[in-house]
């Protein structure tokens, strides 16, 4: 049994623990259980408020003032994109599943499915769990310029101690010769934002 020093000194003096060990890496999995649970969901009016609760964040965003949930842009010269911030009002398997819906959104695109996968982090003080769909544009043509559409996109799901935090979506384009200019991120975000 360690003393009081003993303790003091082993955190004092004694090499950091390992930070951002990553615990587990594997592609995503869902159950028969989650997946009824969703196509379920997709068919529910808290789908549709969901979408639309997004959307008027979005669009709020865009003229600087915050909605519920809180959405925020992202953009650079190259990369365009929103995030989501979890807040209690929002369901964290409705949250989840609004992740999904995003990947099969993009999916129906002229899109493929590159990398679906997750990854536990051990960072420390903390266990981050990160989900991440990665899409890739479908050729057409392989002759130069070749069609980027919205660029590749990458979606990911962050939880911190299982409780979500945020979801976001980045569209990143290329600036080559060997591409098309990149079509408009906003036409992205009303696809994914219109409520059948």
């Amino acid at each position: 049994m360690m003393t009081f020093f003993d303790q003091v000194y082993q955190k004092l003096f004694s090499k950091p623990e390992t930070a951002n060990e990553v615990l587990v890496y594997e592609p995503i999995s869902r159950n028969e259980h989650y997946s009824e649970s969703y196509a379920f969901w997709l068919h529910s009016v808290n789908h549709k408020r969901l979408i639309r609760q997004v959307a008027e964040s979005y669009l709020l965003k865009q003229n600087n003032l915050v909605g519920e949930p809180d959405v925020h842009l992202l953009s650079t010269n190259l990369s365009n994109g929103f995030a989501i911030s979890f807040n209690e009002e929002i369901d964290k398997k409705e949250f989840q599943f609004f992740f999904d819906w995003l990947g099969e959104k993009v999916e129906a695109l002229p899109y493929k499915r590159s990398n679906s996968d997750v990854t536990i982090t051990d960072k420390g003080n903390v266990i981050e769990s990160k989900e991440k769909h990665y899409f890739k544009p479908i050729q057409q043509s392989q002759e130069a310029p070749l069609d980027q559409q919205f660029g590749n996109i990458l979606i990911e799901h962050i939880s911190i101690d299982n409780r979500p935090s945020f979801i976001k979506l980045v569209a990143n384009t290329y600036n080559d010769r060997m591409y098309k200019n990149p079509d408009s991120f906003e036409f992205l975000a009303k696809y994914l934002f219109e409520v059948n």
